[in-house]
């Protein structure tokens, strides 16, 4: 693996922690039901393997960010995770970061693209690749915004009941 394929694992792997921190956000899972609102919401784009999964709960488990319950199902044992206010506040923060990055990827696509129309730029059929390799990147990256913005409303919602609680008290 080159040093740009790696760059873009430890890309994904953020990713992959904040997707997870915000699906937590909604509802205590296990890794398999991770596996699959992942790709679930990532509309097919996005199935992380189980090697990839469970190591990442581990680590937000070690950082606070995560609960770990075990869950005995007859003979099956299998643990359930949910996000503490650490995670939440954390996940807070990233996500409106996100937001600004997926405001301004976007808008440099749009720019290439309106740029290529104004310049009726030709693409020959050996570089139609591209074109569709940046159509897709534009298509993830609105899928992905989209659950960016979800997982602020619910994390701003989350974080006003923990507050209305927290004066009750």
């Amino acid at each position: 693996m080159n040093r740009e394929e790696e760059k873009e694992d430890m890309r994904k792997y953020r990713l992959l922690k904040l997707l997870v921190l915000s699906l937590l956000c909604h509802k205590d899972m296990h890794g398999y039901m991770i596996i699959k609102e992942v790709q679930r919401r990532t509309e097919g784009l996005w199935k992380p393997a189980p090697g990839t999964i469970y190591p990442l709960l581990a680590e937000l488990e070690l950082d606070g960010l995560v609960n770990k319950r075990k869950e005995v199902l007859g003979s099956r044992v299998r643990y359930s995770y949910s996000i503490t206010l650490k995670g939440i506040k954390l996940l807070k923060v990233y996500a409106h970061r996100l937001r600004l990055v997926f405001e301004a990827l976007a808008s440099l696509m749009k720019h290439v693209e309106d740029e290529l129309e104004r310049k009726k730029v030709v693409v020959s059929n050996e570089d139609e690749w591209l074109l569709e390799k940046l159509y897709r990147e534009r298509e993830i990256l609105g899928v992905i915004r989209r659950h960016v913005d979800d997982r602020i409303r619910e994390i701003d919602e989350i974080i006003a009941k923990m507050g209305k609680r927290n004066e009750g008290s």
